[in-house]
C-alpha cells in the first residue's frame, strides 16, 4: 500500500488555562499490529493494513500521560529519520520519542479510556503533541455520568485534556439526532476538577445554536458550561385559567446568556412570568456564592385578581413583588449557622403569584440562627424579624395570622443524664426570650381570605365594634388585649424519669416541671389571671407491653398468607399537671410554652400486628399483614379549652384531641376515642382508614361527622391497588367535622381516586379527580401527560378547581430537570 501523506495539523487558538499533559509522553511505548505491515526503510515509514491495531503504553505507572488505544481499517506509522533500520528483526515495538506521528483512516477509534474518539480519518503529530480528526465523534462524560457527544467535520486535540472542533455539534445523546443539542462554528472540550474534586468537562462554542432534534429554537454568540451543556433556557410553560387569563413562565440561564462560565457555587436564572389579565414581571431564582435566591418584580395592571382562597382583591399599589435570601454555613458535624431575610409587598401578593410557595413553604422571617446539636445536648441562638406584617403561608392562617419577634432567644437542652447510677434520667431545657407581637397586615378582604378565617363576621369583638370582612387584623387583636409590649422571658423544664420492666412490660414513672418568669411587657391586657410567675408541676407514667406468638405452621395460600407472628402491644399513660394559673391565660408567642396547660388525663390502647411471609422461594420477605391501633383518651378537663364562637380572638385549642406522650403539657385536651387500621390484603392490594371521636356532649353539633357520625371529628379510609407494574390505583374518603354550623365554617366529606399509568419508558399519564360529598359536586380534578427524556422532561395539564371555580390546562416544560407546574397556577396546590 502506498504512504499516505500524513494530514497537516491545522493550527488551533492557545486556549488559556490548559493543561500541558501531552497526548503521548514521550517514556511511552509504542507497539502495533495489522494483518499486513509493511515497512519503508528509506522513508522510515511503517503502512499497516487490515485490523490497525496501535498502543501506546506508559513506560512508568503514574506518569503525566495515560493510556491510549487506537484501531482503525488502514494506518501509517511515520518514525523519526534512521528508526527504523534500528529495529531489529522485524519489530514492531518502539518508543514514542522515536515516532513522528500516526496516520489512521477508515473506521478510526481511539481512547485513552477517558475519552473516546470516531472519526474517518485522524493524524496524531507525537512531536507537537496534537491531533487532527475528520469527521469525527468525540465521546466522554460530563457530570454525574452523563454522556457528552460532539460530532465535528474536523476535530484538534491539544492535549489529553483538550479538543477543539469546527462545525460542530454537542449534546448529551447517543442518538445521531439528539432530542437536545447545540451546534457551534467552533467549540472547545476541556477536562477540568469539578467542585467534588472529580473530573469534568468544560464547554466553550461560538455562534451557538440550540436545537431540539433537527428544529433550531435559540441563539447565542457565545457559550460556556462546566459539566453539562444545558442551554441557557432552563424552563418554559404556557398555561391557561379563565381568571388569570393565559399564564406565561420562562427561565433563562443568566452565565449562559452572557456567555460567561458560572462562578464557582452560583447558579442563577432569570425568571419571567406574566399573567395577561393580572400584569407582567420578571426576576431572578437561583443560588449566588452558595446562598439561595428568589426575587420577583411584578408591574400590576390593577384588575381584579383570585386568590389561592378564590377570593377577588384589587392591589393598591402597581409595582409589587417579592425577596427571598437564604444561606447556610456549616462549621461542623454538629454546628451550623443559617442565615435569612425576605421581602413581600402586600398581603395578597403571594397568595396569586406565588401560589405554591404560599401553601407549602415555612413562613417567611429576616432571621439569623445558629444551632449546635450533639449527642446529648443542644444550643441554639435566634434572632428573627417577621417579613413586614405580610402573612406569608397558609399555615398562619390555619392557626394566628400575627407574628413573633425574637431578639434574641437563647436556648439550651440536654438529655439521657442519669443520676445515682443509671436509675433515674434526668431531661433539662433552658430558655431566655426577649419578644414581641406583630399583628398581621391587612383585613380579610385585603388579604384575600374566606369570610370568617379570622373571625365570625357580625360579632362583636369590642364594645361598639363589629367584625367585618374590612376589620384590621391589628384592630381584631387589640380589642381582644394583645399587646405589642417587648416581652422578657426566662423559662426551664426539668424532667425526672425511670424505666422498670418485666415479662414483656415496660413501665416509666416520671415527674416534671415547667417554670416562668415574665420579666417585662404588660400581659395582663390579655387576661388579668396572667402572672410574673408561672409553673406548671406534673408527674405521671408511660407503659407499654410486647407479646409475641408465633404460628410457624399457619398457611393459607389463597390468601397468600405463609406462617403467621402475632404482636399484641398494650399501653396506657398517665398524666397529672397543677398549672399555678390559669390554663390559657397569655397571649402565644410560642405554643410550646404559652399554649402548655395543666389537667389530668388517662390513654389506654392496644397496637396489634399480624405479620406473615410472602414472596414465594428465594424472595421470602416479612410482611405486616393487618395493623391496627385503638385507644380511648379521657381528661379531666373536658373540652372547655376547645373553640367556641365568644372569645373574639382569644386562643383556644383545637376541636380535634391528640394526647402526646412525650410531653403531655402540650395535649390538645378532649375526651376520645381513635382507631387505625391497614391491612395488606395481597401484595397488591393495601386498605387504610383511621377515626377520631369525640365522647364529650358539649361540643355544638351542627357539623356534618365523618361517616355519618355527628360526634366522629374526623376518619378517612381507603385503598391503593397496584394492578401492573405500569398501572396504580387509589381511592380515599375524608371526612372533617368542624362542629359549627355550615354557614360559618363547612365541614369536608371528600372521596378522592386516581390512576397512575406508565405508557412506556418516556410517557406518565395520571388522572385524579376529587368529588366533594357534601356539595355533590367535583372539588378538583387534574388530568397530567408527561414525556421525560434524558435532556428534558415534559408536563402537560388540564384540570378543574371548584375552590376558584376555573378550568385550567397548559403545557410546562423543563431542560434537564423536572417539569413542574408554574409557581402561580392552584393545580399544583394539594389541598
Amino acid at each position: 500500500m502506498p504512504a499516505a501523506a500524513p494530514i497537516p495539523v491545522v493550527a488551533g487558538e492557545a486556549i488559556p488555562g490548559s493543561s500541558s499533559r501531552p497526548i503521548v509522553a514521550p517514556d511511552s511505548m509504542v507497539s502495533f499490529a495489522a494483518e499486513q505491515i509493511d515497512a519503508d526503510a528509506q522513508t522510515d515509514q511503517i503502512a499497516l493494513t487490515k485490523g490497525v491495531t496501535i498502543d501506546v503504553l506508559p513506560r512508568f505507572e503514574g506518569g503525566e500521560a495515560r493510556a491510549l488505544q487506537m484501531r482503525a481499517d488502514r494506518g501509517v506509522v511515520f518514525l523519526k529519520k534512521g528508526t527504523l533500520g534500528a529495529l531489529k528483526g522485524g519489530s514492531t515495538e518502539t518508543t514514542a520519542e522515536s515516532v513522528a506521528g500516526v496516520y489512521l483512516e477508515g473506521d478510526v477509534y481511539a481512547t485513552d479510556f477517558k475519552y473516546v474518539i470516531r472519526a474517518r480519518r485522524a493524524y496524531y503529530d507525537f512531536a507537537t503533541g496534537k491531533a487532527s480528526m475528520v469527521d469525527s465523534v468525540l465521546r466522554t462524560t460530563a457530570r454525574g455520568g452523563i454522556p457528552l457527544i460532539a460530532r465535528a467535520a474536523e476535530l484538534r486535540q491539544y492535549s489529553q485534556q483538550q479538543f477543539e472542533g469546527n462545525d460542530i455539534q454537542v449534546s448529551m445523546s447517543e442518538f445521531f439526532e439528539p432530542h437536545l443539542s447545540i451546534g457551534a462554528d467552533r467549540a472547545t472540550i476541556t477536562e477540568a476538577v469539578g467542585p467534588d474534586g472529580g473530573t469534568i468537562s468544560k464547554l466553550r462554542a461560538d455562534n451557538v445554536t440550540f436545537k431540539s432534534g433537527a428544529v433550531p429554537f435559540f441563539w447565542l454568540p457565545t457559550f460556556e458550561s462546566e459539566g453539562d451543556m444545558m442551554p441557557p433556557i432552563r424552563a418554559i410553560g404556557g398555561n391557561y385559567n379563565e381568571n388569570t387569563g393565559a399564564q406565561i413562565y420562562s427561565e433563562w440561564d443568566l452565565f449562559s446568556l452572557m456567555g460567561i462560565a458560572k462562578p464557582r457555587d452560583t447558579d442563577l436564572n432569570l425568571v419571567e412570568e406574566a399573567l395577561t389579565n393580572y400584569g407582567v414581571g420578571g426576576g431572578v431564582r437561583g443560588k449566588v456564592g452558595g446562598a439561595k435566591v428568589d426575587a420577583l418584580i411584578v408591574g400590576d395592571f390593577g384588575n381584579p385578581e383570585q386568590t389561592s382562597a378564590g377570593e377577588e382583591v384589587v392591589a393598591t399599589d402597581s409595582i409589587r413583588g417579592t425577596f427571598n435570601l437564604s444561606r447556610e454555613f456549616v462549621f461542623s458535624d454538629t454546628s451550623k449557622l443559617e442565615l435569612r431575610t425576605s421581602y413581600v409587598s402586600d398581603e395578597s401578593f403571594l397568595q396569586v403569584w406565588r401560589q405554591q410557595q404560599f401553601a407549602t413553604e415555612f413562613q417567611r422571617e429576616t432571621s439569623t440562627y445558629y444551632v449546635d446539636r450533639g449527642d446529648r445536648s443542644e444550643f441554639s441562638a435566634l434572632g428573627a424579624i417577621p417579613t413586614n406584617d405580610v402573612i406569608t403561608n397558609s399555615s398562619q392562617l390555619a392557626s394566628r395570622p400575627y407574628q413573633v419577634r425574637k431578639f434574641p432567644e437563647v436556648a439550651y437542652k440536654r438529655w439521657g443524664d442519669t443520676l445515682f447510677g443509671d436509675s433515674i434520667v434526668w431531661q433539662q431545657e433552658y430558655n431566655l426570650n426577649l419578644m414581641a407581637l406583630e399583628f398581621g397586615r391587612g383585613s380579610q378582604d385585603s388579604t384575600g381570605v374566606r369570610p370568617n378565617t379570622f373571625n365570625l363576621n357580625g360579632q362583636t369583638y369590642a364594645p361598639g365594634k363589629t367584625f367585618t370582612n374590612a376589620t384590621t387584623l391589628t384592630d381584631l387583636y387589640e380589642s381582644s388585649g394583645y399587646n405589642g409590649d417587648t416581652v422578657s422571658r426566662i423559662f426551664t423544664r426539668q424532667e425526672l424519669s425511670s424505666t422498670f420492666g418485666g415479662n414483656g412490660w415496660k413501665i416509666t414513672p416520671f415527674t416534671s416541671a415547667n417554670v416562668f418568669g415574665y420579666i417585662s411587657g404588660d400581659r395582663t391586657s390579655y387576661n388579668t389571671e396572667a402572672e410574673d410567675f408561672r409553673a406548671i408541676i406534673a408527674t405521671g407514667f408511660r407503659s407499654s407491653a410486647d407479646f409475641t406468638s408465633n404460628f410457624d405452621k399457619f398457611e393459607v395460600a389463597t390468601l397468600d398468607l405463609h406462617r403467621m407472628r402475632h404482636v399484641l402491644s398494650p399501653y396506657v399513660n398517665t398524666w397529672a399537671g397543677y398549672n399555678s394559673t390559669d390554663d390559657l391565660a397569655y397571649a402565644i408567642y410560642d405554643q410550646e410554652m404559652e399554649g402548655a396547660t395543666g389537667g389530668a388525663v388517662v390513654q389506654a390502647g392496644l397496637k396489634q400486628r399480624l405479620q406473615t411471609m410472602r414472596g414465594g422461594p428465594g424472595n421470602w420477605q416479612s410482611v405486616d399483614w393487618l395493623m391496627l391501633d385503638v385507644g380511648i383518651m379521657w381528661n379531666e378537663s373536658g373540652d372547655d379549652l376547645a373553640r367556641n364562637y365568644t372569645d373574639g380572638a382569644k386562643y383556644k385549642q383545637s376541636l380535634f384531641p391528640q394526647y402526646f406522650a412525650w410531653r403531655p403539657e402540650l395535649s390538645q385536651w378532649g375526651r376520645n376515642a381513635y382507631g387505625s387500621f391497614q391491612f395488606a390484603a395481597s401484595s397488591s392490594l393495601t386498605l387504610r382508614g383511621s377515626i377520631t371521636y369525640l365522647l364529650a356532649d358539649d361540643l355544638p353539633d351542627d357539623g356534618t361527622g365523618a361517616f355519618g357520625l355527628a360526634s366522629a371529628g374526623r376518619g378517612s379510609i381507603g385503598a391503593t391497588m397496584q394492578h401492573a407494574p405500569d398501572v396504580s390505583t387509589f381511592i380515599e374518603y375524608r371526612g372533617i367535622n368542624n362542629f359549627a354550623p355550615e354557614s360559618v365554617y363547612l365541614s369536608d366529606s371528600l372521596l378522592s381516586g386516581g390512576v397512575n399509568y406508565q405508557i412506556s419508558k418516556a410517557y406518565t399519564a395520571s388522572f385524579i379527580p376529587t368529588y366533594d360529598l357534601q356539595e355533590n359536586d367535583f372539588r378538583l380534578f387534574t388530568a397530567n401527560l408527561s414525556r421525560e427524556m434524558p435532556d428534558f422532561t415534559l408536563l402537560a395539564t388540564f384540570g378543574y378547581d371548584a375552590i376558584q371555580d376555573q378550568y385550567f390546562g397548559g403545557i410546562n416544560i423543563a431542560i434537564g430537570g423536572k417539569a413542574s407546574a408554574m409557581p402561580f397556577t392552584s393545580q399544583a396546590i394539594n389541598r
